[in-house]
């Protein structure tokens, strides 16, 4: 018997959390919510139903209901799916539901662990972070929203990160970070030496007044190929001091701003200088939230408007993208996926079972929007990895759906 049919391309998301829906087309960022009642929630339970091949018969009762049609438009406008009109069951389109194919790799890993197998585990180590001592300008909490300095009288052993990065060496570590006062740092001449060796990216961050106090030795370390001077400007008033001095050397400079008018004074003045410069305005917290809420915060429009392809969102399922292969050393020697959270060894100990711990025990790698409010929100996995600003707020979520 001929019937029509509705099949969705297999591109296209459908999202369903009680009475609210919505499609998202990877193809073309086109995304329409709409409410998941009546004939609509019908279609939608059948299009969910893996075995029906995301397509499902259409009856010409749903045909005659205007919600139903309007629905079945806007999914053919937005080039979601089609109508296939007088089949057969045999001949109606199909295609595949987007569905995350975990592979379990952690079961592997495990398996290999204990029969002492090295494996391929540490291919998921992508960036070390070294907080390789403190400085009389860094900020002991501010480090637990974003990478910066502390101020501390602590530092780490040059020998203990030089072996702890060649033991962390995989065809994917791509970047080394070095945080603190590096010229005040004892031997800071043979780390970087050794470190060179590696042929991988180093990456030395500082605060702006340490940078400007040893300017000359920062600017000939960002002459070097492989290496990168990252400057937190915290105090914005000394913008004006950076951009005299600044020489169209590779330096990025991440201006931290607490306030509209901090924001407003970055622009003007890089603006006013005609300074063409690598730089990044980065919102931190500060007793600001009516801040963060106008300026951090993301509404439905901004997040539908966002362009994601299909691997972009079965990431977004599956792993942090901010936290997600990368471990921090801090100065007394403790290892972390994520400084928020609890320590997952010391600088002593080997990377590869920091790894596996991370992978078998840990909070950050695979912290992914599983939580409430986000797990009850229709655009749960349009929305980025969980952050420390989140941490940092004590709020589950930075958008401006579910509050």
């Amino acid at each position: 018997m001929k019937k029509n049919w509705l099949t969705l391309n297999s591109e296209t998301f459908l999202w369903i959390k009680g009475e609210e829906g919505l499609l998202y087309n990877t193809l073309n960022a086109t995304s329409f919510p709409f409410a998941n009642i009546g004939e609509v929630e019908k279609i939608c339970n059948e299009l969910l139903k893996v075995d029906n091949l995301y397509s499902v018969m259409v009856s010409d009762n749903q045909l005659q209901d205007k919600k139903s049609v309007a629905w079945i438009d806007s999914i053919i406008t937005n080039n979601m799916g089609c109508l296939t009109r007088e089949v057969t069951y045999e001949e109606r389109p199909v295609s595949l539901m987007p569905i995350l194919k975990v592979q379990d790799n952690t079961q592997r890993y495990v398996w290999e662990h204990n029969r002492g197998i090295q494996g391929t585990i540490l291919d998921n180590l992508h960036e070390v972070f070294f907080y390789i001592n403190g400085t009389a300008n860094g900020e002991n909490e501010l480090y637990k929203q974003i990478i910066y300095p502390l101020k501390i009288n602590e530092s780490l052993d040059y020998r203990d990160i030089i072996d702890f990065c060649f033991n962390s060496k995989n065809p994917y570590l791509t970047r080394i970070y070095l945080i603190g006062s590096l010229f005040t740092y004892p031997s800071y001449s043979i780390l970087l030496n050794e470190l060179h060796q590696l042929h991988i990216q180093l990456v030395i961050t500082v605060t702006d007044v340490d940078y400007l106090h040893y300017m000359q030795a920062y600017t000939d370390l960002a002459m070097q190929e492989d290496t990168i001077v990252q400057v937190m400007v915290k105090n914005i008033n000394r913008m004006e001091e950076l951009l005299a001095n600044h020489n169209k050397i590779d330096v990025c400079y991440y201006f931290l701003v607490a306030s509209e008018a901090e924001y407003e004074y970055v622009l003007d003045t890089i603006e006013r200088n005609n300074n063409k410069m690598d730089y990044q305005i980065i919102p931190i917290v500060k007793d600001n939230l009516d801040f963060f809420r106008n300026l951090v915060y993301l509404d439905k429009k901004e997040l539908t408007e966002i362009p994601l392809t299909k691997r972009d969102i079965f990431v977004r399922q599956s792993i942090n993208l901010n936290d997600f292969g990368r471990l921090t050393v801090l100065p007394d020697g403790r290892v972390y996926s994520n400084v928020n959270h609890s320590s997952l060894g010391t600088i002593k100990n080997l990377p590869i079972d920091i790894v596996y711990k991370e992978f078998t025990k840990g909070q950050s790698w695979f912290n992914v929007r599983k939580q409430k409010p986000c797990s009850d929100c229709i655009y749960q996995w349009l929305c980025p990895s969980p952050s420390n600003i989140e941490l940092a707020i004590g709020k589950p979520n930075l958008c401006l759906m579910k509050e």
